[in-house]
């Protein structure tokens, strides 16, 4: 067994229709209505597709679809505001 993390679900994250960034070693991808903090900023999961075409305008895979949010409309930004208001 190797010592170096092995691919999982390469999970491909996009924000106004474009890659943003991926994860190559995911055990999960986020559902619908989730939330992610990434790089500081929070985004909102709207939708998740699983691509098995390969040659399409999006890479194949698990693709995550997000949109900026307000973190300190959530839960998490409302119960730390001191750390998340900035």
């Amino acid at each position: 067994m190797s010592d170096y993390a092995q691919p999982k679900i390469i999970v491909n994250f996009n924000v106004n229709g474009k890659l943003k960034w991926q994860n190559e070693y995911a055990e999960v991808a986020p559902a619908k209505g989730e939330y992610v903090l990434y790089a500081n900023k929070a985004y909102e999961v709207v939708e998740v597709w699983h691509i098995f075409d390969q040659h399409g305008p999006h890479l194949h895979g698990t693709n995550v679809f997000l949109e900026p949010t307000d973190i300190l409309e959530t839960k998490m930004g409302q119960s730390e505001p001191t750390y998340y208001g900035g």
